[in-house]
């Protein structure tokens, strides 16, 4: 084990900032994103516990207080995380060579700067993803994939009807997006508190956008909300969208860098 040690501590230190991205995600709840750290807390209990047992007997590892101790340092490395997310989801958007980049420099740019600046950068965050979406998986699509691949019984909240014309809910072109138009299996329930986290940030946005124009938003809360989102893309393109095929992945790249 002391052997192998070193191998698995560096790979947690790698899944670190995943571990963030999915805690920010599931953790979404009303207008309360800060969260527990469920998953970078246990990441870095598992650090530890294998540090001292590399160092010491394992009879003398105190387990017990491993993980209110890594809760504590989750709660102060979530900070540096969220701006570590936010630099590698710009350095993936950079690598496809999607103009939608602009959305999120822009919207980060605009705070503090402009008198309505919150409404701004919250609708250049809802063009962002909406337009991941939309390009990606135009809404007949999306209602395609729902009728070939999720249970009629788990079909209610992903379509509504609009001048009697069915049509995807946000959370269903969310889930399309984050499966890639595939078949999610037994990821679905994995995959479903990220589309939540979706459509939470978007609705945060919406009522941002208009709340600044009575100075009621905060830099704060636009913030939040882009952390969210910023999240959300982490998981998918650094998740979810991993393991895809080339016949898969190339027509959502393509489609991303065409974009306008």
């Amino acid at each position: 084990m002391r052997v192998v040690g070193p191998a698995l501590r560096s790979e947690i230190k790698r899944l670190l900032p995943m571990a963030h991205a999915f805690d920010l995600c599931v953790t979404v709840k009303g207008s309360d994103v800060s969260g527990p750290n469920p998953f970078l807390s246990s990441l870095l209990a598992a650090d530890h516990a294998l540090g001292l047992w590399a160092d010491s007997d394992y009879d003398e590892v105190d387990f017990e207080r491993l993980p209110s101790e890594s809760a504590i340092e989750a709660a102060t490395m979530a900070a540096s995380m969220r701006v570590l997310t936010s630099e590698r989801v710009l350095a993936k958007l950079d690598e496809i060579e999607t103009p939608l980049i602009r959305k999120i420099q822009g919207a980060r740019e605009v705070i503090g700067v402009s008198s309505d600046g919150v409404s701004q950068a919250a609708n250049s965050m809802i063009e962002l993803v909406d337009r991941l979406f939309r390009t990606t998986f135009p809404d007949s699509e999306v209602l395609a994939w729902i009728d070939q691949f999720i249970d009629p019984q788990s079909q209610g909240d992903l379509t509504h009807q609009r001048d009697g014309k069915i049509l995807p809910t946000f959370k269903a072109r969310a889930l399309c997006f984050i499966c890639a138009g595939q078949n999610p299996g037994d990821s679905l329930g994995l995959y479903l508190p990220i589309a939540a986290a979706f459509t939470w940030a978007r609705n945060e946005l919406q009522n941002l956008k208009h709340a600044d124009m009575s100075g009621a938003a905060t830099p704060k809360e636009l913030l939040d909300a882009v952390g969210v989102v910023e999240a959300a893309l982490e998981v998918v393109f650094r998740f979810a969208w991993l393991a895809l095929d080339d016949e898969v992945r190339d027509p959502l790249l393509r489609a991303l860098r065409e974009a306008a």
